[in-house]
């Protein structure tokens, strides 16, 4: 699915990635520089808010716009009853990979790979169940240490992801509905 981004998003992705930087500044969390070497600190947030957006426009789901200090353990977003991390990659070539750094980080019942094509465009790769990303992943080293890998020929298209809850209620659960800060500019 590929979603393309005007200019009042790109300022919304630009405003929520800006949140990140300064909490991170604020607290004097040092860089990655392995990651951030290339570009600045606020790079690597302003990436993964475009992921975050791509979500949030093409499938209309909420975002959890929480901001904490060395991240969250929170999912990113709720998809049809499933919460979902989502994972952005700038990666040019065919083989496109999905990253996490331990199944420790995987904090959600599906992975929902995303990857930006040019400034103003992202594509949905698509979605893994995290039983299935245990199964198929792989351990590799691209001079970041080990992370385990899925390729992007795992992850299912997202408009396949069926409804959680079909003709039942969902159970009662903190953050179950997301609150998102921006619908009043819709």
């Amino acid at each position: 699915m590929i979603v393309e981004f005007d200019a009042f998003d790109l300022i919304n992705i630009a405003m929520y990635a800006e949140r990140f930087h300064c909490v991170k500044v604020a607290n004097q969390v040092p860089d990655v520089k392995k990651i951030t070497t290339r570009y600045s600190s606020f790079a690597p947030h302003y990436l993964g808010a475009m992921g975050e957006f791509a979500l949030r426009k093409g499938l209309g789901c909420s975002l959890d716009m929480t901001v904490t200090k060395l991240g969250s353990d929170i999912p990113d977003t709720i998809i049809k009853g499933w919460t979902a991390q989502i994972k952005t990659i700038t990666y040019v070539g065919r083989d496109a990979e999905i990253p996490i750094n331990s199944m420790e980080h995987f904090n959600a019942e599906i992975l929902v790979g995303v990857k930006i094509l040019n400034p103003l465009t992202c594509c949905i790769l698509g979605y893994i169940h995290k039983g299935k990303f245990m199964e198929v992943h792989k351990v590799k080293d691209y001079s970041y240490g080990n992370r385990l890998m899925v390729g992007a020929e795992d992850l299912l298209p997202i408009n396949t992801l069926p409804e959680k809850y079909k003709g039942i209620v969902p159970p009662t659960r903190a953050r179950t509905t997301l609150i998102d800060p921006f619908d009043w500019l819709v």
